[in-house]
């Protein structure tokens, strides 16, 4: 299971996506506890400097105090999205499925009774197992 820790920098992040070739990965604590998940949406927030003054916005852009703390981020937990949605191992796929759905989520980390990271579980993973009508 790929996940960086808290204090990880950008460059660290950005590397660990692409080696894993993923898209978001889980961000945890030393004690294994998920925090939030970065993605690369939220690194293109920095990248971009979403947040920062620039020359070209329009007038329509829509610039947030958490686009602004994105730009100006260093470490997963910085750039993370938190608090995080997840699930635990016995959870039915379809209860999995309608909370992701309900909470506009793309993964869930899935974790043990202790709230430690054991896996992540992604649309794609729910709708594969889901049964044929």
């Amino acid at each position: 299971m790929v996940s960086v820790r808290d204090d990880s920098p950008f460059k660290q992040i950005i590397e660990a996506l692409a080696g894993a070739h993923v898209s978001a990965l889980p961000v945890i604590d030393a004690d294994r506890h998920v925090l939030g998940i970065v993605s690369e949406s939220d690194l293109l927030a920095k990248v971009a400097g979403v947040g920062r003054p620039a020359q070209h916005l329009s007038a329509d852009t829509i610039e947030t105090p958490r686009a602004h703390r994105k730009a100006e981020a260093e470490t997963a937990r910085d750039l993370m999205t938190s608090p995080v949605v997840t699930t635990r191992p016995d959870t039915p796929v379809s209860h999995a499925a309608r909370v992701a759905a309900l909470q506009h989520v793309r993964r869930l980390p899935v974790v043990d009774s202790d709230d430690k990271l054991v896996g992540i579980v992604t649309r794609s993973d729910l709708l594969a197992r889901v049964p044929p009508r």
